[in-house]
């Protein structure tokens, strides 16, 4: 994810829609679960190597009894859970025409037999997979776009939203930026409409308490501003106290704004119920196919999920 992050087409919003997708589907391949035991299991290996040392073990005897399991998990986590999503890493760079194996741009037409070689890896891939072709632009970033991108995403608090889905046949799935800035950005025409729909109803979801908090913020810094001016401090004192002040306002500006425009408060549910309302994915952002499977579900053509839309719309007639 560095690398993608510091590629010089990163300023192409295509090429950023990918590599957000790619970023959340390895977000949602990790267990928040195997991620506590991993943390708990440091805390306890760093209280074992207190005790070890305690007694005048060798340091080095002491950091060895723990480091080897935090290693084993740290392989095992990476080969077990990690892995599982390869695959769908590789579909979605694919699928806006990137090789999966070095990121490059598969540009050539497939051969007799509908595969697709990579220039730069030599790797071969299936050209049905390909669903859209892209002539990304390669140029650095000026200190202007850095500074926007930075302010977006941490402006944007999507790491307060949701980051995973399970879809309607169970499957665990990534799921779309709650505020849905990213696929907006790159949609055009009938779905940017249904995005930004889909987005004022996402919205909609614990306003009231986003606000609330928010204006707890406010309260919170005007009453330490107003017990500052009060006291009955020195001069001095008072220059410090206004500095403080000052020094603090821009976080009493900033969080209060994430929080408005973030995602906290906002469920996987309400993102998916609003987003399928729209006939658009709640994984991927794209547009549902109209007809549905054998197993009564309407499947995303760009990642494979499907979705029970009936329920949904039933739910909306009530």
């Amino acid at each position: 994810m560095r690398e993608l992050h510091a590629d010089e087409r990163r300023v192409d919003e295509a090429f950023a829609s990918v590599v957000d997708r790619v970023g959340r589907a390895w977000i949602a391949a990790s267990s928040p679960k195997l991620l506590i035991a991993g943390l708990v299991g440091m805390q306890i290996a760093a209280i074992l190597t207190s005790v070890l040392i305690w007694p005048g073990l060798p340091y080095w005897f002491a950091m060895g009894v723990w480091f080897v399991p935090v290693a084993a998990y740290g392989w095992w986590h990476s080969r077990t859970v990690l892995a599982k999503s390869a695959a769908r890493v590789a579909d979605i760079v694919l699928a806006d025409g990137l090789c999966p194996g070095c990121m490059y741009n598969l540009g050539a037409q497939p051969d007799e037999g509908g595969m697709v070689r990579c220039p730069e890896c030599g790797a071969r891939w299936s050209a049905t997979r390909i669903a859209r072709r892209h002539e990304f632009v390669v140029r650095t970033e000026t200190e202007l776009e850095k500074q926007k991108r930075w302010w977006r995403a941490f402006g944007g608090a999507d790491a307060w939203g949701p980051t995973r889905i399970e879809d309607g046949r169970r499957q665990r799935r990534p799921i779309v930026s709650a505020r849905l800035r990213q696929p907006i950005r790159v949609a055009t025409g009938e779905r940017r409409k249904r995005l930004l729909a889909a987005r004022r109803e996402i919205g909609r979801e614990r306003r009231v308490r986003r606000w609330m908090v928010a204006s707890g913020l406010f309260s919170m810094y005007a009453v330490v501003c107003i017990s500052l001016l009060m006291s009955r401090a020195s001069t001095g004192y008072r220059v410090i106290d206004l500095f403080i002040g000052l020094s603090m306002l821009w976080l009493v500006v900033v969080f209060p704004v994430m929080i408005v425009r973030g995602s906290m408060g906002i469920t996987a549910e309400g993102v998916g119920n609003a987003m399928l309302r729209q006939s658009l994915c709640p994984s991927c952002g794209f547009d549902l196919d109209p007809e549905r499977g054998a197993d009564g579900l309407t499947e995303c053509g760009e990642c494979g999920a499907g979705w029970r839309v009936s329920a949904v719309s039933s739910e909306r007639r009530r």
